[in-house]
């Protein structure tokens, strides 16, 4: 099986919690695509409240009625997020799929460096889903968590090519 574009595959341990990842990344697939920025006030209104408690806020703008995480390792600013998904990342979102309580995203980088895989896994444990492995187009990594919030990545051989 030879394996046409990057993914990340992950644990789904919610339904109604991947369900909103379906929708919250068809959005961003959605803005990437047409190349329109939505001011980071949209999304706090596009991102559940349990997703955005995992980012802190460095903008005095956009305080949410909640509160958000604390600035600390692993932790990413919501802004940071938004911008790296829908501006910075040089690919097309395509698919997020699921197979039982398996979950998979697919993207197509469109230039290497594209913006790695990072921000993604980032964006998937917002939603309770923790990245399993990921395959980057040239490199497969098994995903390591070693926090709630902290990962590493270790190679491995690709799976789907003659190493």
């Amino acid at each position: 099986m030879t394996v046409k574009f990057e993914y990340i595959e992950f644990e789904i341990t919610d339904n109604a919690k991947f369900d909103d990842l379906k929708k919250v990344y068809a959005l961003i697939a959605e803005a990437k695509l047409a190349e329109e920025i939505k001011p980071h006030e949209y999304w706090l209104t596009v991102f559940p409240e349990y997703s955005v408690k995992h980012f802190y806020i460095r903008s005095n703008q956009l305080k949410p009625a909640f509160e958000t995480a604390e600035k600390n390792d692993g932790v990413w600013p919501f802004e940071g997020i938004v911008d790296h998904l829908v501006e910075d990342m040089d690919v097309e979102y395509l698919e997020c799929t699921r197979d039982g309580n398996k979950g998979r995203i697919e993207f197509d980088a469109w230039g290497y460096p594209y913006g790695g895989v990072g921000g993604l896994i980032v964006f998937l444990n917002s939603f309770g889903c923790k990245a399993t492995v990921a395959d980057e187009g040239g490199l497969f990594f098994k995903i390591k968590w070693e926090s709630e919030n902290v990962f590493s990545y270790i190679e491995m051989p690709h799976p789907h090519r003659n190493n």
